[in-house]
């Protein structure tokens, strides 16, 4: 760490801050958030198709003069695994316990029946957690693959989408400014500790970091000669 080098930093007004979370990356992580209209919905592919098979499919549908002759013809058509061709024995018993899970007649558990499906369906473990804001409305599920999200990760997400964090302009020109307005620079989103994650990531040490915290909006009067 930097001894010798001060690094300064104001805060943007919370009506204006912008959160960095990022929409196309569930994506690709194929994650999920929805549940709350007031939110919207991010889904993927696969979380689509298990939602409907849970949905949908009737294990009564199977057997002579059925649409399906086996459960795996049926899973098969409705959840086809991912980078493999059938369901063994044990895992067509997890899938109609997911159902079980998922259906409301049962001791209801449905993000939990959504996150077996995925794992049966992916081959990769999924877990899920109510996502909340400042608010008492402000939640969401999230569904997510637990070798892309620890609980540090979710927990930043969480931040990122309901913009519960700060964001902060560090000053990047060799100029000190004398007051907040002068500071230039670039864009920095806290999530815990504002002087640690900023000294963290300019390389100095906390007690360097100078910062302009924001205290409200002044209205000032106007006059015209009348």
């Amino acid at each position: 760490m930097s001894s010798n080098r001060k690094v300064y930093a104001r805060q943007v007004p919370w009506e204006w801050q912008e959160s960095p979370w990022d929409d196309e990356q569930l994506k690709t992580d194929k994650a999920a958030l929805y549940g709350n209209r007031s939110y919207g919905r991010y889904v993927f592919d696969e979380f689509e198709q298990v939602v409907k098979a849970l949905e949908e499919m009737d294990w009564e549908d199977v057997g002579v003069a059925c649409p399906y002759s086996t459960e795996q013809e049926m899973l098969l058509d409705y959840v086809p695994p991912v980078g493999r061709n059938s369901y063994t024995d044990e895992e067509i018993e997890a899938w109609k316990f997911a159902c079980q899970m998922y259906n409301p007649d049962y001791g209801r558990n449905a993000q939990w029946g959504i996150c077996m499906g995925l794992t049966l369906m992916l081959g990769k473990g999924y877990d899920y957690k109510t996502l909340r804001g400042s608010c008492q409305s402000d939640w969401i599920y999230f569904i997510y693959p637990t070798d892309l999200y620890n609980d540090e990760a979710v927990r930043c997400l969480e931040t990122e989408f309901f913009n519960t964090g700060e964001e902060w302009i560090v000053h990047d020109e060799d100029t000190v400014p004398e007051c907040a307005e002068d500071v230039r620079g670039y864009s920095f989103y806290v999530y815990d500790n504002i002087r640690k994650e900023i000294a963290e990531a300019e390389g100095v040490d906390p007690e360097d970091v100078v910062l302009w915290g924001y205290d409200g909006m002044r209205s000032i009067p106007k006059y015209k000669i009348s």
